[in-house]
């Protein structure tokens, strides 16, 4: 019998059956087996001959009297006596055998017997026997049971995923992740949270969460659960909200929620949120469930941050390229810094103006929209350089990011709708001129990367203001004035140094008649020709920078004037027939670049005023090559990931797309590694981010060690990074795997408290064609292979060809790269 127990596919909802097989072969009068629930013994099985029986009775007694019903141990010494099952007279003994599962007791089987019966000592010990193959055959169905549902819900959460990760923007049609998510794992509802300064905006569709509409509820961060999620970094599990001082009230009938942080890097960029309308209906099973769909949403959410940043880097620089354009071109007067403003107003969307120190004020212009009515008599007379916040940067010389203007005590109130702001000052020469001002009507509306173009437009402003100055006196001449044009124009419309430095000498040459004019950039110890006219390039000497007057004045910073180079072996002539020598520092504050040189003939000497204008020019060199600077950072870092160094998600996105179709074309093989590491969240809990940033370094550097150069480890999002395998088979990929979980596992990592720690990885991978035909299909199949190598022990690498194994029944083969 008890055997035939242990094979019963589910023992649980068997119960009745089994009491009926006991039933008959003893021949009692009752047979009842029982589970123990809140107290009760609830009999789930019954056989009787006994009319009237009772389907419960309490753990504590029965019949008034108080006796125990489950016993560890009831044949050991004095057997108890225990209540019978039924109210009849017929039955006069009865016997009670805990039955156990993983050590706890279930229940309990029941027998009875009548008044001329007794039971034998080995038909108890068979009584105990058959408890405990109930015991192991629940045991055994509820593992069984707990296998499927994994099963179940992996093949579940894949096809989730899978919807979550083919957009990054959801389209229209196809209906809700969010209701399906719902629907598969029986939760009452599902939301999701995005962080928008300092609110929480929870979202009950897919679509509006992530395109930002409307409905949602805003929550300060400070208040809810969610918001305590949000702000601790940390899953929160309340299965009574209702004993919840933190929890807001959203719909009546919730009963338990669980909120989990959606992380970018390392901060917090929302939340997800699941809730039951049943109370304790959610467990620690549903925290894992959640936890993997949030780093699904994490890895969306966060990549449509790094979109939405790389599109605003470009529309900011296509603004860049509008608003210095139109300052290149304009002749700087109080009607073109007005139509500045007014291109700056247009393609940022947000109030600008100019303001020009004159006569101890600021003078602004292009800033009539947007104010009241009236004006503030300041903007007629000028503000004092005392007040307001650009007041305070035209006196500091600083710039002012102010993100909330009403927490700003020198912010002036007049009535504009006004929310955050960036001053930055306009200089000419290390003097302030000037202040660009822009303001946004909500606070925290602006991001670093605004502060640094406001930046690049107020050195062309201080360059075209400059300019200015100069041909408002009475040397203004045609000819130069066309030249600060020219070369304005060249500085706006181009990030090349070397064609716009070539550019820039072929235009003072053109323009103004310089026989010969240089530029020289600054290489090591020595000045390196960039752009020349009127000599050939062969004539320059690489001389050290102590050895002539172009180094000297790359070593001070300060500009030289020679009316007579005759006899300065130092100023050495490019041409025999040189008789004079100007040489320009090319900087952008503090930094130094190079020098500009010009030198004059006889018949076309230089003066004090060639001397100005060089200056000028020498300064929008400096614009040039610092903005070409930039640039090429942006450029370079656009592709790497700060903290790893290794290329970013971006990078790799492209990479696998020609690799995938490079493997298309020549009909090779492509496999894909997904590296997660294992519980790296709590490590960073533990340690702090910095520590982890510094390990997620390392880490980097130990795969890069095992892999080809031909191959690309790229940084995924968080604690995951990827693998490209070119040309490599699924068999190879495992291997290569192995390697890398090997070079992670074998050496301990040291700790800042001077003990070590081993950190392990969980890879998945797949491979093109066999498991993939894009690389979106890809990239889900190997983080689903991830996923499975989590799921069973971490430390441990899956291939996607493994789900099949899985799905069919068979043992999932699960290779730990051990040695």
């Amino acid at each position: 019998m008890t055997s035939s127990i242990t094979r019963q596919d589910d023992v649980e909802n068997s119960l009745p059956e089994i009491a009926r097989v006991i039933f008959e072969e003893f021949g009692l009068v009752s047979v009842g087996i029982g589970v123990l629930e809140d107290g009760w013994i609830h009999y789930r099985g019954v056989a009787s001959r006994v009319a009237s029986l009772r389907n419960r009775v309490p753990v504590s007694g029965y019949g008034g009297e108080s006796r125990p019903i489950v016993e560890p141990n009831p044949f050991g010494g004095e057997r108890p006596a225990s209540p019978s099952l039924s109210d009849s007279d017929a039955i006069e003994r009865s016997a009670k055998v805990p039955i156990r599962v993983s050590g706890d007791i279930y229940g309990v089987l029941s027998v009875a017997v009548s008044v001329d019966s007794r039971l034998s000592g080995e038909e108890l010990e068979v009584l105990e026997q058959i408890a405990a193959a109930l015991g192991a055959g629940i045991e055994q169905s509820r593992r069984r049971n707990e296998q499927l549902r994994t099963v179940e819900h992996l093949t579940q959460l894949q096809k989730l995923l899978g919807r979550i990760r083919d957009r990054l923007e959801p389209r229209d049609g196809g209906g809700d992740v969010l209701s399906d998510i719902a629907t598969t794992f029986g939760y009452s509802q599902v939301r999701l949270g995005t962080i928008t300064h300092c609110d929480l905006r929870l979202h009950d569709t897919y679509r509006n969460a992530f395109l930002d509409r409307s409905p949602a509820d805003t929550l300060p961060i400070s208040r809810g659960i969610s918001g305590r999620a949000a702000r601790s970094g940390r899953t929160q599990l309340v299965r009574d909200v209702r004993s919840d001082p933190d929890y807001v009230p959203h719909r009546e009938s919730t009963e338990a929620v669980i909120c989990t942080p959606l992380w970018s890097v390392d901060e917090v960029i929302g939340v997800l949120w699941v809730a039951s309308d049943v109370a304790g209906g959610l467990s620690d099973h549903d925290v894992e469930i959640v936890s993997i769909l949030a780093d699904h949403f994490s890895l969306v959410l966060s990549n449509r941050l790094r979109l939405e940043a790389l599109d605003r880097r470009a529309e900011q620089l296509r603004i860049l390229e509008r608003v210095t354009s139109t300052i290149g071109r304009m002749i700087p007067t109080r009607a073109s810094i007005a139509d500045v403003v007014g291109e700056l107003r247009q393609s940022w969307g947000f109030a600008s103006s100019i303001g020009l120190i004159e006569g101890g004020r600021l003078m602004f212009h292009g800033i009539e929209q947007g104010l009241p009515v009236p004006p503030p008599s300041w903007l007629r007379e000028g503000l004092p350089l005392d007040r307001g916040i650009t007041g305070r940067v035209a006196r500091t010389g600083e710039a002012e990011f102010v993100r909330e203007v009403h927490a700003d005590p020198d912010y002036l109130d007049i009535g504009a709708d006004t929310g955050s702001e960036i001053a930055v000052p306009i200089k000419v020469e290390g003097r302030v001129i000037g202040v660009l001002n822009v303001e946004a009507p909500k606070a925290q509306s602006f991001h670093d990367e605004d502060y640094e173009i406001l930046t690049i437009i107020a050195n062309h402003l201080g360059i075209a203001l400059a300019n200015y100055n100069i041909f408002s006196s009475e040397q203004d001449t045609r000819k130069a004035l066309e030249a600060v044009q020219r070369v304005s124009t060249i500085v706006s419309g181009t990030l090349d140094p070397d064609e716009a430095l070539r550019l820039i000498a072929e235009t003072l040459a053109a323009v103004l008649s310089y026989p010969v004019v240089a530029v020289e950039l600054i290489g090591g110890d020595h000045l390196r020709l960039a752009a020349s006219f009127g000599f050939p390039e062969s004539a320059h000497r690489h001389e050290g920078m102590t050895e002539s007057i172009a180094g000297r004045v790359a070593l001070s910073g300060e500009a030289e004037f020679l009316p007579a180079i005759e006899g300065d072996s130092s100023a050495y002539p490019y041409r025999d027939d040189m008789v004079s020598g100007i040489y320009a520092p090319i900087r952008r504050g503090s930094e130094l670049f190079g020098v500009l040189t010009v030198q004059g003939t006889d018949e076309h000497p230089l003066t004090e005023w060639d001397l100005t204008l060089l200056r000028t020019f020498a300064e929008n060199a400096g614009v040039l090559l610092n903005n070409a600077r930039v640039y090429d950072e942006m450029r370079r870092t656009a592709a790497l990931d700060s903290i790893t160094g290794v290329p970013n998600h971006r990078h790799f996105q492209e990479r696998l797309r020609q690799e995938v179709d490079r493997a298309r074309k020549s009909d090779s093989e492509l496999s894909l590694l997904v590296v997660d590491i294992d519980t790296f969240k709590e490590f960073n809990d533990r340690f702090g981010h910095i520590e982890g940033d510094r390990i997620l370094s390392e880490i980097a550097s130990r795969l890069q060690g095992q892999l080809r150069d031909q191959d690309l480890l790229a940084r995924y999002a968080g604690d995951e990074f990827v693998v490209i395998l070119p040309d490599v088979t699924s068999r190879v990929s495992l291997e290569i795997a192995a390697r890398l979980l090997r070079a992670v596992r074998s050496r301990p990592f040291e700790l800042p408290n001077g003990d070590t720690t081993v950190i392990t990885l969980s890879i998945g991978a797949a491979t093109f064609p066999a498991d993939a035909s894009s690389d979106e299909e890809l990239i889900s199949a190997a983080d689903t292979a991830m996923y499975l190598a989590k799921g069973y022990g971490r430390d441990a690498v899956c291939h996607f060809r493994d789900i099949a194994l899985l799905d069919s029944g068979n043992a999932l083969p699960v290779g730990n790269g051990r040695d």
